[in-house]
């Protein structure tokens, strides 16, 4: 509950269009190419995260303080678990990723495809 009033400050309340994705936290709702995506708070609270934050690369460590807080009881691999689960919904080919992307020794990052010209 910390992280989520921790998040919940005055600028996050925009919707973000990042290549075929819009995310709107108001409403806390995901569309792929205008196809409403289901996914749970904590994968919500994860994109939003790192949507907002295109090509920035964040430790597991980071991303759990935001998603769970400080006071968590997981361990790092959550995190991993969370990104497959969002691959698996958001990505057209999960194992070949455009937007939820691993960098390899150092965690994850948002890349947004439609950024790229």
């Amino acid at each position: 509950m910390r992280a989520l009033l921790r998040r919940t400050g005055s600028g996050e309340d925009e919707t973000l269009r990042r290549g075929a994705l819009v995310i709107n936290p108001s409403r806390r709702e995901v569309q792929r190419d205008g196809d409403a995506v289901e996914v749970t708070s904590l994968e919500f609270d994860l994109l939003y995260f790192l949507a907002r934050r295109p090509g920035r690369v964040y430790s597991r460590d980071a991303l759990m303080d935001q998603v769970w807080g400080q006071d968590r009881v997981v361990d790092d691999r959550s995190i991993d678990s969370l990104v497959s689960r969002l691959r698996r919904k958001l990505e057209p080919d999960p194992a070949h990723p455009r937007y939820l992307t691993t960098v390899w020794g150092a965690g994850y990052r948002f890349s947004d495809p439609g950024a790229e010209a």
